[in-house]
Parts: structure tokens; sequence; C-alpha cells
């Protein structure tokens, strides 16, 4: 198997992994202990909460979604950008990374990222 098919079968397979766990949290919305950031170093990271704000998206709790995860807009609608542009790429024929373009966009994205994460534990969001 080459190179790119290679890639394509993980790609497909780290897909089916998130669209599984996406329908697992859906009913199952509290499950315990599986954030090893929050559960050694009692702080919360930036996506804790992603998987409980993508059940409750899944149940059109939009409120809900925003109690677990205040960026969880921000990380979604970036997360949707990163997937339509890799699309569009390789639909044009293109051999783009992962990470869209303008590089801007990425860069600005990693440091709300990051900067979420001492806001929300200082803030207690």
């Amino acid at each position: 198997m080459d190179k790119q098919k290679r890639s394509l079968a993980l790609r497909i397979v780290l897909l089916s992994a998130l669209a599984a766990w996406m329908i697992i949290s859906a009913y199952v919305p509290e499950l315990p202990g599986l954030c090893p950031v929050q559960r050694f170093l009692h702080l919360r990271c930036p996506g804790c909460g992603m998987s409980r704000a993508l059940a409750a998206l899944l149940r059109l709790d939009f409120a809900g979604a925003l109690r677990y995860n205040l960026m969880a807009p921000l990380i979604l609608g970036y997360l949707l950008y990163v997937c339509v542009s890799w699309w569009a790429a390789r639909r044009r024929g293109g051999q783009d990374g992962l990470l869209p373009k303008p590089e801007w966009l990425n860069v600005v994205f990693l440091i709300v990222f990051l900067a979420w994460f001492p806001v929300r534990n200082v803030l207690g969001l």
C-alpha cells in the first residue's frame, strides 16, 4: 500500500473513531474519568467538555453545549473549516496539508485555543 492510500486509510479510521465517540457521548454524556489532564492536574484543558458539548449539540441543546465549553462553537467551526478546506483541496487535485489556508487563521486559532486554558481555570468557566 502506497503512502497516499495509508494516509487515507488512517483518516478514515480516525474519523470513524470520532463518529463512534460522538454517538457514545450522545447517549452516555457523563462518562467518568476520561480526561487525563483533569484527572491528574485538576485543571480543565481547552477541550474539556467538548464530548459533552457535541452530545448536547446532537440533542439540539445549544445552551447546554455552551455550558460544557464556551469555546465549543469556535472549536467546532474551525474543525469544520479544516475538513471542508481539506476536502476542497483534494477535489481540486491539490496535495495541500491538513491545515487550511490562510496560515494566519491557524495561528490565531492556536493562540485563542491556548489562551482559553488559563482563562477557563482562573475564572472557573
